[in-house]
């Protein structure tokens, strides 16, 4: 994973490779600690990087953002990038967090999501709804 001075850049991989995505949370934690696990260099040339703010990474190091919600931040912010605008939509979020995973860890998530989309202020640094259509986009 790049840093930069206002953007990360984070792995599509992380999304669109099997394996990597099977195991998104381990990459992640390894990335926040500095620990090493990161994106084989490989899949990184094949799938490329998107942009999410670096301000999600303060928050990271901070302590105040659990891992589910980074994961749901990170997921937002690839929507976005495959759709080629700031738009997304909550079900394209869910489908591309859990695309890989098996029955129990997605139920787990989508109980975690639901709460998530209703304590969506959290997130309103990031993410804001369009109350006249029901729509999101993320901010950069």
């Amino acid at each position: 994973m790049v840093k930069s001075t206002s953007v990360l850049e984070i792995p599509k991989a992380l999304f669109e490779d099997l394996e990597v995505s099977i195991n998104r949370g381990e990459y992640i934690i390894r990335y926040m600690i500095d620990d090493g696990k990161e994106v084989p260099a490989m899949l990184v040339k094949q799938y490329g990087y998107y942009a999410v703010p670096q301000s999600i990474m303060v928050e990271i190091r901070r302590g105040t953002m659990p891992l589910a919600n980074v994961t749901f931040l990170f997921a937002c912010y690839y929507k976005a990038s495959t759709n080629n605008r700031k738009s997304i939509r909550m079900d394209e979020v869910f489908e591309c967090i859990t695309r890989n995973w098996d029955e129990n860890r997605t139920r787990t998530a989508a109980q975690h999501f639901s709460l998530t989309l209703s304590n969506l202020n959290r997130f309103q640094r990031w993410i804001k709804k369009h109350e006249h259509n029901n729509k999101y986009s993320v901010k950069y």
